[in-house]
């Protein structure tokens, strides 16, 4: 893989779970819809929509009186891209999935790790039915003298259609006032949240990747193709910028609502001989307005 190839995957994640550092919640169940409005596929007069449904579920045991976990989880996405004057049907993939956290208190009370298995099958379920078996293992170490600001740091792996992808994790939680709260890990996330009223009304800025890897099993006459979405500016992927509000109707139960943009798209089409397609998943997507609505059960940790 030369280096421009190198750098368009580039940030890219596995289609599914992908674990958080968001320290002012645990989010045990999770259920929403995302819409992206119709946006051109550049160099076409086509218009492409896409819709997705979020369900997930976790739950995590303790170990010990130091407060180790074993979290344990499940999700599955649906999502449906709708390209205009192209096809009788619309594009879907499906994922399930499931991981395995393990969270450990080091004997210096300043230090933490977490070691993560995710497992993800992905099917383009219009393509011949195939099925993509996805992986990823991810090491974090977490580091701080209060829990006011805790750093983390570690490396993260995935198994993705075109091969292995190793980054390096950094990131930051960080609890800036009484009311206002900032999370980050670098190239993946970042969440500033500000507490309206507190424990009734939160809202802010989040700013994420909306990475997207999957293989076809039929596309015109070729086996095993596959997609995936970069972007062709820095940091090298899509990413999903929104305003949220979070109302917590009854204590835990939790209603969400973010609307913004989905920019910087990119789509690549390969064979599973890395050569690249002539294809309509071979192009740049305008960007498009973006919005999500769902229901979650969230404790809260301030």
């Amino acid at each position: 893989m030369n280096w421009n190839r190198l750098l368009s995957f580039a940030g890219v994640l596995f289609l599914g779970f992908s674990a958080q550092a968001q320290m002012a919640y645990d989010e045990l169940l999770h259920a929403s819809y995302e819409f992206m409005d119709r946006a051109r596929i550049i160099g076409t007069a086509i218009g492409l929509d896409r819709e997705q449904f979020n369900f997930s579920g976790q739950y995590g045991f303790p170990l010990n009186d130091q407060d180790d976990q074993l979290n344990l989880g499940l999700n599955y996405q649906g999502i449906e891209w709708e390209p205009e004057h192209f096809w009788n049907q619309p594009v879907s993939v499906y994922n399930a999935g499931a991981h395995i956290k393990w969270l450990n208190h080091w004997k210096n009370p300043n230090w933490a790790s977490t070691i993560s298995i995710e497992g993800n099958a992905v099917t383009a379920y219009h393509f011949g039915h195939h099925t993509d078996f996805q992986t990823a293992l991810s090491a974090r170490f977490h580091y701080g003298k209060s829990e006011k600001r805790v750093w983390t740091f570690g490396l993260f792996y995935s198994d993705q259609p075109f091969g292995p992808w190793v980054y390096p994790v950094l990131g930051v939680d960080w609890r800036l006032a009484n009311r206002l709260y900032f999370s980050t890990i670098l190239l993946e996330h970042a969440y500033l949240e500000y507490a309206v009223k507190p424990k009734v009304w939160y809202t802010g800025i989040d700013l994420r990747q909306m990475g997207l890897s999957f293989v076809f099993g039929q596309f015109e006459g070729f086996e095993d193709s596959y997609f995936t979405s970069f972007s062709d500016q820095f940091p090298f992927s899509p990413y999903v910028i929104s305003v949220f509000n979070d109302v917590y109707l009854k204590e835990h139960f939790t209603l969400f609502v973010k609307a913004g943009y989905l920019v910087s798209r990119r789509n690549r089409h390969f064979s599973r001989f890395n050569n690249e397609f002539s294809s309509i998943y071979n192009r740049e997507v305008m960007d498009s307005i973006y919005l999500q609505t769902g229901l979650a059960f969230r404790i809260r940790h301030f």
